[in-house]
């Protein structure tokens, strides 16, 4: 994070947030919710049933790159994580990325234009390579760990060891994205330049949304599942 401060459980949520702005996605994806006020970090753990030192873990591993610590993630908020996970899919599948799609169009202003139809044709095939991964996670992995939590009998075809591997899709999405950034950038004709810059700064904050979803998923959900597989098998 900026300057590298050390923010501890006693400092506000505000002020950490007001330091690194992608804290907010990190707190969506934990099923925290604005309206914070001047508590504490630790209130507003406490008030979500998440172990503080796993939040800080995450801050840690997603935003300064350091690798997660060894502590206890016994109470961390599974089913909020799950659903702060499940949230964010949908909200960009079927709010946000349409959006873009709108800006893009706009942006370029000829609908006929040639290049537009490549353009709008490789960013609809970057949504539904999402979509088809998002939705294979959902069936798989997100649906494997709420078996795994409700203590229910896994299906035979559900392997967490395995389905974790499924993770690999993060990358050839995220080269897509940037890709499709630099492409906007090298061939945009000179129409509308501030709409389209609107466009690929909002294409950069999903790419950031992005890096720490895939992180949360691949560090702190991938140790919950691990060690409810060791529960479950003890």
């Amino acid at each position: 994070m900026k300057n590298r401060r050390a923010y501890g459980p006693e400092d506000t949520m505000c002020d950490l947030i007001a330091n690194d702005h992608r804290v907010l996605f990190i707190m969506s994806c934990l099923g925290i919710k604005l309206g914070i006020g001047d508590k504490t970090i630790g209130e507003i753990c406490e008030e979500a049933h998440i172990e503080t030192d796993t939040f800080f873990v995450i801050v840690n591993s997603v935003i300064d790159g350091d690798k997660p610590h060894d502590v206890d993630i016994s109470n961390v908020s599974f089913p909020a994580l799950l659903a702060g996970l499940s949230a964010t899919h949908s909200y960009y599948l079927e709010q946000r990325l349409p959006e873009i799609r709108r800006d893009l169009i706009r942006a370029w202003g000829d609908l006929e234009n040639d290049l537009l139809k490549v353009m709008v044709r490789y960013y609809d095939e970057f949504v539904e390579s999402l979509r088809e991964h998002v939705e294979l996670e959902e069936r798989t992995i997100i649906a494997c760990a709420r078996s795994l939590a409700e203590k229910e009998s896994l299906n035979s075809n559900c392997n967490c060891n395995e389905l974790q591997l499924q993770w690999n899709g993060h990358e050839p999405i995220m080269v897509s994205l940037v890709e499709l950034r630099r492409l906007l950038i090298k061939y945009y004709p000179a129409h509308d330049t501030h709409r389209m810059n609107d466009v690929i700064l909002e294409l950069q904050g999903y790419e950031s949304v992005m890096k720490i979803h895939n992180k949360v998923e691949e560090v702190l959900l991938a140790r919950i599942i691990a060690q409810l597989e060791g529960t479950s098998a003890g």
